[in-house]
């Protein structure tokens, strides 16, 4: 495991969209996840980068929160 101060993308809605194949909530596919703590600081700011066009070309709806 590198030690490193990139944060990981986990946003806590952990949902593997079965068409796209990538998380719902950070944009990562399972490979992406589970190898995120072996990558290098270089690779996990470039992966960071990759999410955000991930999310600005095709984003998921997420629903609204439902109150009682």
């Amino acid at each position: 495991m590198i030690d490193d101060d990139v944060p990981s993308p986990c946003v806590r809605i952990c949902v593997v969209d079965e068409v796209r194949d990538i998380c719902r909530g950070c944009y990562r596919t399972l490979d992406e996840i589970s190898k995120w703590a072996s990558y290098s600081r270089e690779h996990k700011l470039a992966l960071l980068s990759e999410l955000k066009q991930r999310h600005a070309c095709e984003p998921f709806p997420h629903p609204l929160p439902l109150h009682p």
